[in-house]
């Protein structure tokens, strides 16, 4: 966006109670919004303080087509509504991998230099719907505590087109180019994470069943859908409780959508 736009096009691009700041607005371009929004108009903005415990945020509307919640969950950094939606893989491996890596490269920076350079990772949660949904968080830290980013954080959080049943975590660190080239990015570093259990867990056949369970089957609906024997459908019934850890169908659903097998 032009930094001379007008008012009006300035609320246009930041509906919220107000628009953001000046340093906050420049740091949105260094991320590509709004000039990504002729592509994707949904960005959910916020804004978060780490050390003051406070959030604000702009596009709410996004927020909850994204996820199905209402942006409140957000209201603070840590808020356990929030990362309760997470794949709980996903949670794990940005827990002890990738944030740990933003953390070690961020400490590594000059104050001067830490504001250009900008973090994006992809991450499942569970919709409202009770559907799988790939988002990505495209972030920068303009001011960070001794131990990395710990203090403020500009972020964009926007749909992801990654295919689910092929997922894997990426985290991308970039430096953003001058204030006159925003959209100028060189990237510095690349990491690849396959988090949760591997795509092997249910045999094909299994596979078959469990998307019947979860449409709601019984297992002589199974048997006879299939052309096999109820005990068949059972045994394979069983083993997937087993392999899953889980108690019943519901649990075993539940599973199957937290980990993208469905």
């Amino acid at each position: 966006m032009n930094p001379a736009a007008s008012p009006a096009s300035r609320e246009e691009a930041f509906p919220g109670p107000e628009p953001p700041d000046t340093e906050t607005q420049a740091l949105f371009r260094r991320l590509g919004y709004p000039a990504e929004r002729e592509r994707n108009r949904n960005h959910f903005l916020y804004r978060r303080n780490h050390d003051q415990n406070t959030c604000h945020y702009w596009n709410k509307d996004t927020f909850r087509l994204l996820t199905g919640y209402a942006p409140e969950c957000l209201a603070r950094p840590d808020d356990p509504f929030f990362l309760s939606i997470w794949n709980k893989t996903d949670l794990k491996t940005y827990r002890e991998s990738i944030y740990p890596e933003m953390v070690h490269f961020a400490s590594r920076q000059g104050a001067e230099d830490l504001p250009f350079f900008t973090y994006s990772f992809n991450f499942r949660i569970l919709h409202s719907e009770e559907r799988f949904r790939i988002l990505r968080l495209h972030c920068v830290f303009p001011a960070a505590g001794p131990d990395g980013p710990a203090f403020t954080e500009v972020g964009i959080l926007t749909g992801h087109p990654h295919a689910a049943s092929d997922f894997r975590m990426v985290l991308t660190i970039e430096r953003a180019g001058p204030p006159e080239r925003p959209l100028q990015k060189d990237q510095v570093l690349k990491l690849v994470y396959a988090p949760g259990p591997s795509s092997n867990v249910f045999t094909i056949r299994e596979r078959e069943i469990l998307q019947y369970i979860s449409e709601g089957y019984s297992s002589k609906e199974i048997a006879q859908s299939l052309f096999v024997s109820i005990n068949t459908v059972n045994n394979h019934r069983k083993n997937m409780l087993q392999k899953t850890h889980t108690s019943n169908c519901f649990q075993l659903v539940s599973f199957a959508l937290k980990n993208c097998y469905l």
